[in-house]
């Protein structure tokens, strides 16, 4: 949950931070396993299905982002040294 916290929605949009919280959730109810309830082992199963998506979600995401051209903070930069050089 905190590294959910920390990421926010604008790394990878809201059904990514909703698919986390979800297994994040759904793992945590896992503690209940020992109380012999039928259901929370098979809660507890797919919510580390789901965090293994969230995390090659997570993994494409730092991906494509490390690849993005970061050409317009360049072209600020070169923009503000020609005006200052011609004002």
């Amino acid at each position: 949950m905190l590294v959910l916290a920390s990421l926010g929605t604008r790394f990878a949009g809201r059904v990514f931070a909703a698919i986390g919280t979800a297994s994040a959730v759904m793992i945590f109810l896992g503690v209940l396993s020992p109380l012999d309830l039928a259901i929370i082992d098979t809660v507890n199963f797919a919510g580390y299905v789901l965090w293994s998506i969230w995390l090659i979600w997570l993994a494409v995401a730092l991906i494509r982002d490390a690849r993005r051209p970061v050409v317009a903070a360049q072209s600020t930069n070169d923009t503000t040294s020609s005006t200052t050089a011609t004002g």
